[in-house]
C-alpha cells in the first residue's frame, strides 16, 4: 500500500513540473505577443545622462545587448541604469526601437511620464517620487541603505572631514529637484546653494563658488567623476548614505504603458534572477568596495 501510495506522488510530483513547464512556456508566448505589437518604446532621458549613454553604447556598436561588462569610463548610476533599461526591454523580448527624449533636468524626466508623453523614465526612481496611480512599478532595483555618495570637490580645494561638524563651515551644491539629495544635505544641517542643472553644479564646485557637492562612486583609479570637461575628486574618508529606495516605473497614462510595463519587468526580473543587476553595481562602482570602511556621515559622527 504505502508503496502504491508512493507511486501516486511521484506521479503527480511529475504532473506539477509539467504544469510548471507549461506555466512558464504560456508566459514566454504571452510576453513575447505584448512585445510583438509594440511599434516603438520612448524613454524619457536628462541629457547629461543621455550624452555618456550614447558615448558608452557607441562603443558596443549601439547594441546595448553586446555590453557584457558595466566597468566603463562612462558608467555612471544614471548611464547604467539606462543600459540596463534597454537589456531588460530586450531580454523581455522587444527588439524595436527605443526612442530617447530628452530632457534638463531628472523632475522633467519624471513629470513627462507621469503625463503619458512617454512610456517610462531612464532611471529609476525614489519611492517618495512614485506616485502609484500615475505608474506600474517594479520591485526595487537600489534597496533601502545601499545608496552611498561621496563628497566631491575640485582639484587643489582642501577639505578635512572626520565629522558632521567639521563639514558645516563648507557650503554645498545641489539641485533641489534632486529631492532626496537636497533633504539629505538639508537634513543635515549644511549650508546648500540650489543650482537647477547637473552641468551647473560641477561649474559652481570648480569655479570655488561652493566647496563641494555630493555624487556616486566610480571605479576608476580615483573615483572622479567628470561632466563636460570639468572634474571633480571624492573628499577621502567619509561618504552620505541617502534614505530611501529605487525602482523602475511606466507610465500608466502611456497608451501602451501596460504593455511595456509586462515586458520590461519580465525582462528585469530575468536579469535579477541571474545576477545581472547586482553585477552592474559592483562593476560600475555604484556598490564600491574601496569605501566600505569610510565613515558614514550621516550614521555615525555628529
Amino acid at each position: 500500500m504505502i508503496l502504491y501510495w508512493d507511486s501516486i506522488f511521484e506521479k503527480a510530483g511529475l504532473d506539477m513540473k509539467i504544469l510548471k513547464i507549461l506555466v512558464l512556456i504560456f508566459m514566454i508566448i504571452t510576453t513575447s505577443s505584448q512585445a510583438a505589437t509594440l511599434s516603438r518604446v520612448r524613454v524619457s532621458i536628462e541629457v547629461g545622462i543621455l550624452e555618456n549613454y550614447k558615448k558608452w553604447i557607441d562603443t558596443a556598436g549601439g547594441d546595448c545587448t553586446k555590453i557584457e561588462t558595466y566597468k566603463s569610463i562612462y558608467a555612471t548610476r544614471a548611464a547604467v541604469e539606462m543600459i540596463l533599461l534597454c537589456q531588460a526591454l530586450r531580454t523581455g523580448g522587444y527588439h524595436g526601437p527605443i526612442e530617447l527624449v530628452a530632457m534638463p533636468n531628472y523632475s522633467r524626466e519624471v513629470r513627462e511620464a507621469e503625463q503619458g508623453h512617454v512610456d517610462m523614465p531612464s532611471e529609476s526612481l525614489w519611492s517618495i517620487d512614485i506616485q502609484p496611480n500615475e505608474f506600474y512599478v517594479t520591485p526595487p532595483v537600489i534597496k533601502q541603505g545601499d545608496f552611498e555618495k561621496g563628497l566631491y570637490t575640485a582639484t587643489g580645494k582642501n577639505i578635512t572631514v572626520k565629522h558632521l561638524s567639521d563639514l558645516k563651515k563648507y557650503t554645498a551644491a545641489m539641485s533641489s529637484l534632486w529631492v532626496v539629495d537636497w533633504k539629505t544635505l538639508k537634513g543635515m544641517d549644511l549650508t546648500v546653494e540650489n543650482v537647477s542643472t547637473e552641468d551647473g553644479i560641477f561649474d559652481m564646485v570648480t569655479s570655488g563658488r561652493a566647496d563641494f557637492t555630493i555624487l556616486e562612486f566610480t571605479t576608476l583609479p580615483g573615483m572622479q567623476q567628470s561632466f563636460r570637461g570639468k572634474t571633480l575628486f571624492p573628499v577621502p574618508g567619509v561618504k552620505i548614505s541617502l534614505d530611501g529606495e529605487r525602482s523602475f516605473v511606466v507610465s500608466k497614462q502611456s497608451p501602451h504603458g501596460k504593455m511595456v510595463f509586462l515586458v520590461f519587468s519580465a525582462g528585469l526580473k530575468e536579469m535579477v534572477k541571474s545576477g545581472t543587476i547586482h553585477r552592474a553595481w559592483v562593476e560600475s562602482g555604484f556598490f564600491n568596495q574601496n569605501v566600505e570602511s569610510w565613515i558614514d556621515l550621516r550614521q555615525c559622527c555628529k
